[in-house]
């Protein structure tokens, strides 16, 4: 990524953190890497993250709660999620690049 395209993503994980206070900051960038297609499963997001794979499966499991996130599969063994952003999400993610202000 080039650094206005790391700029317009944190831009976005702002806004979307913005609009939804309840959520972590993690569950944010959840969101913005899901509609970007940056990470589409648990395992993919805690690389990229620099992160444990323990927070990047509650941050799903946050987002799947609040209906923002549908979950496809899950790894029996390591429990990996493999999820995609549902209609509120969309939504959402949407409503914030549309506005990040």
């Amino acid at each position: 990524m080039s650094e206005a395209d790391d700029a317009a993503f944190l831009a976005l994980v702002d806004a979307i953190a913005r609009r939804r206070p309840d959520l972590g900051s993690i569950e944010a960038v959840l969101l913005a890497a899901a509609q970007g297609g940056l990470a589409a499963d648990s395992r993919g997001l805690a690389k990229a993250l620099d992160v444990a794979h323990a927070h990047a499966l509650r941050a799903v499991t946050a987002l799947e709660e609040a209906g923002l996130v549908a979950v496809g599969r899950r790894d029996a063994r390591s429990g990996r999620a493999h999820y995609a952003l549902t209609g509120d999400g969309t939504a959402l993610v949407a409503a914030a690049a549309a506005d990040p202000a």
